[in-house]
């Protein structure tokens, strides 16, 4: 489980060798500017650069960060003595059997389905799921606001749409 997490650490460490001022020459110019590289400037710059690979790359991440952190935290109820159907009498098996189950949780939750289906019982558990939840709503309004300056038309798209629509009214008119 901690070899997972700490290739996960490595692919975001990765990440960062793909940015454009990694170079000498980018050092220099961020020196000149009095900037600093840290981790915000290398995902706006992927956003920018690469979207949809930097989108996969931070939805996997936090999946398979989250699914552990859930596996993590719901094995002491899982492993516990007191575990009886009474309280939850809906609960068909234990929760979190298997890490596909904590993977479901998390992208059933980052996607804002919640089908209710699994469900964290510990008290970090459930504020895991919490963080899941709040970093989903945050991965979709990055998606959302990403999508939005890509497809927005540039000044000289915009005149060449224009002049083929009024090329069409006059000849309509005519």
């Amino acid at each position: 489980m901690a070899a997972m997490f700490l290739r996960m650490v490595f692919v975001v460490n990765l990440f960062k060798h793909f940015a454009s001022f990694r170079t000498l020459h980018g050092y220099r110019k961020l020196t000149e500017n009095k900037m600093h590289t840290n981790f915000l400037l290398h995902l706006r710059h992927g956003l920018l650069m690469f979207p949809l690979y930097t989108f996969m790359c931070m939805f996997v991440t936090l999946v398979i960060t989250y699914a552990c952190l859930l596996q993590i935290f719901e094995q002491p109820f899982y492993y516990s003595t007191y575990w009886v159907y009474e309280p939850y009498p809906h609960v068909e098996k234990d929760p979190f059997y298997n890490i596909w189950d904590a993977v479901w949780l998390t992208v059933i939750t980052m996607t804002g389905v919640g089908y209710g289906d699994i469900f964290a019982v510990t008290l970090f558990g459930r504020i895991t799921t919490l963080a899941i939840a709040l970093s989903g709503s945050i991965l979709v309004a990055v998606l959302v606001s990403t999508m939005a300056r890509h497809l927005v038309l540039k000044p000289s798209e915009t005149k060449v749409l224009y002049e083929i629509e009024e090329e069409q009214i006059a000849a309509i008119a005519i």
